[in-house]
């Protein structure tokens, strides 16, 4: 499922709510922001080993330009590259598998900042694991000049 939204801020930050959610982000407008490493690609995990229940410190040190920062003792973030999961990536080698009900955060920096009043369109690739989430949650996205805070909700 393809989803746009508009973002009018400075930087931006995501927050989740959904299962196992694949995600392939771009930024797409008449300025040349983008985020950097969007499918994930650019990580120090080893090749074709899944990377499960990441701590954020873990997550952190293996991903260059994301920050999970979840606050909860459950928050361990996915960094999969395998078909194990109910699918490969929809784009590239590797995926970020979040846990439902926010308690996986992260956030992606973007190349320059963005410009206040123009409008840019985003959309990325979310993708519910129909056998651990039969109620999928919606995937929410704040707005934040902070790499560990979700700001505005979009």
């Amino acid at each position: 499922m393809s989803i746009f939204k508009r973002i009018k801020r400075n930087y931006l930050d995501l927050k989740t709510s959904g299962g196992i959610i694949c995600f392939v982000l771009f930024i797409h407008s008449g300025y040349s922001q983008y985020i950097l490493n969007g499918d994930f690609e650019i990580n120090n995990a080893p090749s074709g080993i899944d990377q499960l229940d990441l701590t954020n410190t873990q997550f952190n040190s293996l991903v260059p330009f994301c920050f999970s920062f979840g606050s909860s003792s459950l928050t361990e973030i996915d960094l999969i590259t395998t078909g194990s999961w109910d699918g490969g990536p929809q784009s590239g080698n590797w995926y970020v598998g979040i846990r439902g009900g926010g308690i996986d955060q992260f956030s992606m920096e973007i190349s320059v900042p963005l410009i206040a009043g123009a409008t840019y369109e985003m959309s990325f690739y979310d993708r519910t694991r129909s056998n651990n989430c039969s109620t999928p949650a919606p995937v929410e996205i704040g707005l934040s000049i902070a790499n560990n805070n979700f700001g505005t909700l979009i």
